[in-house]
């Protein structure tokens, strides 16, 4: 399920991934990280601002949906297919992929998810 890029292929799928330089790269493998942790991947729908673009990293706050491991067989191929059709059983997995840290010092960058339930 890795892209060439060794991120997975739904990092690629919407544009995120395939064609970025490094530094993203970098961003999206501390988000990817702090997910599995979390044992759960990230799907990303869109970049929400809080933008740093940086000379090693370049970051953003991200929306989408922070999805239990065990659940990704289900959730994946509906999130293909259309990311606006899911039904209520995944809005309690929204949310928000925030960063902090000093981006000049991209050893410090954390990522946490911000749940939305409720909206």
């Amino acid at each position: 399920m890795s892209g060439a890029n060794g991120l997975p292929d739904f990092f690629e799928l919407r544009g995120f991934g395939k064609n970025e330089d490094e530094r993203f790269l970098r961003f999206l493998k501390i988000l990817e990280d702090e997910a599995w942790r979390q044992g759960s991947v990230f799907f990303i729908e869109s970049a929400e601002g809080n933008d740093f673009i940086g000379e090693d990293i370049d970051c953003c706050d991200l929306w989408g949906w922070l999805v239990a491991t065990d659940v990704v067989p289900e959730f994946e191929p509906l999130w293909r297919r259309d990311a606006w059709g899911f039904d209520a059983r995944f809005d309690d997995v929204s949310c928000m992929a925030v960063w902090e840290g000093d981006p000049l010092h991209p050893e410090t960058i954390k990522v946490s998810f911000d749940m939305l339930e409720g909206e």
